[in-house]
């Protein structure tokens, strides 16, 4: 087949994948920045967001004026066989909340919840089969992880085990973290020692080691995430305005690939699930994201395009849905927009929703997953 006629059909495939999970459903979570803190869940259909009752997320979460960091992260795990399970930093609580989410995307707090860190917690990675939580310990100072045993089957209550901290060697300014694809190693991001780097995980108490693998250097480096397809990431570059790929080996090692701009100084990302594009915010100057076409046979990114300044707050944290929907936390505006993610660039947005806080403070930190990801409840049946 000739390459013109190739790329239209891989164009004409994609266009109707996209086009058919767009169509389904999804839940979108967010931090309130607040004190007290909470979540905030909205449902989008694909062209509208409504919002769930908001859940007090037992601490606080800020509650200033500017940006805090933070985070929210979901494990769905209905194709694993588990539950779906949602955690939460509390920021100024020093404390994580962990929550069970419904097929209706709601969310209840595990039986413990929230579960103190230790440290101010501000960036969670969850393991790939969803039985352990990593929970950063400090802005600053040495870097430190607390890790927390998780196990909820399918259809029963959760629980979840201290199992302790870990002090992570050669790092400092602890900024995310991210677990590679065979839950084998912890991969982080230091902002005060400017470097990346990556840690050995024990297979059964799934504590992180102390020492890297090997460290790279990334000056002022933040916002960090893995593909879930392959071992190619992307990590954000604020001093030089970029974003750069990365590789790591299921031996733990990580080798920068190459780099593409950022029209703002990049913070915190995500990559979406099908590995295909990684995105960008940054809260400086208009507040703008940046998206990015990843190729994982060769990890390499470049730049697809960037939403329109922000007229109002700012764009710190960023999520993608697997129908490649990609969802904007406007943090200081109580805003979520959404856009659909494409090799050409973001476009305008499909949605522009305020959630139901009281408040201009939220969101900050977001994460999203097709209702079709997170279990079905499950319902018991007496035999006559």
């Amino acid at each position: 087949m000739h390459l013109a006629s190739r790329s239209a059909a891989f164009v004409a495939v994609w266009s109707a994948t996209v086009a058919s999970a767009g169509a389904q459903p999804a839940a979108v979570w967010a931090g309130a920045n607040d004190n007290p803190n909470t979540l905030i869940t909205g449902l989008f259909d694909g062209s509208a967001m409504t919002y769930l009752p908001e859940v007090p997320a037992g601490g606080s979460g800020g509650g200033g004026s500017g940006f805090v960091e933070s985070q929210v992260r979901v494990f769905a795990g209905a194709a694993l066989g588990r539950c779906s399970l949602l955690a939460q930093t509390n920021t100024l609580s020093s404390s994580v909340a962990l929550y069970t989410i419904d097929s209706a995307g709601a969310a209840t707090h595990v039986a413990g919840s929230p579960f103190p860190t230790g440290g101010v917690g501000t960036a969670l990675a969850w393991s790939r089969d969803g039985q352990a939580l990593y929970v950063s310990r400090g802005l600053t100072g040495d870097a430190s992880v607390a890790t927390f045993r998780v196990d909820c089957p399918l259809g029963g209550p959760a629980t979840v085990t201290d199992a302790g901290p870990t002090t992570l060697s050669q790092f400092s300014g602890l900024r995310d973290l991210d677990v590679t694809v065979n839950d084998s190693h912890l991969c982080v991001t230091g902002s005060t020692s400017n470097n990346a780097g990556c840690f050995p995980i024990d297979p059964v108490t799934r504590l992180p080691g102390p020492n890297p693998v090997n460290t790279v250097s990334v000056p002022g480096s933040r916002g960090l995430r893995i593909s879930g397809a392959t071992g190619c990431g992307a990590l954000a570059l604020p001093a030089s305005n970029q974003v750069s790929a990365f590789f790591v080996t299921g031996a733990g090692v990580l080798t920068l690939t190459n780099a593409a701009a950022c029209v703002v100084p990049p913070l915190y990302g995500a990559v979406s699930p099908d590995g295909l594009f990684a995105a960008f915010g940054g809260a400086a100057g208009n507040r703008r994201v940046c998206l990015y076409n990843l190729t994982q046979a060769t990890c390499q990114i470049a730049l697809a395009g960037s939403t329109a300044g922000a007229d109002a707050g700012g764009a710190p944290y960023v999520a993608f849905d697997r129908a490649n929907r990609l969802y904007v936390a406007d943090e200081n505006a109580n805003r979520i927009r959404v856009f659909q993610a494409t090799p050409g660039g973001p476009g305008a947005p499909l949605a522009t929703s305020t959630t139901n806080h009281g408040t201009t403070k939220p969101p900050v930190g977001i994460d999203a997953a097709l209702l079709s990801e997170v279990p079905v409840a499950l319902r018991s049946f007496a035999v006559e």
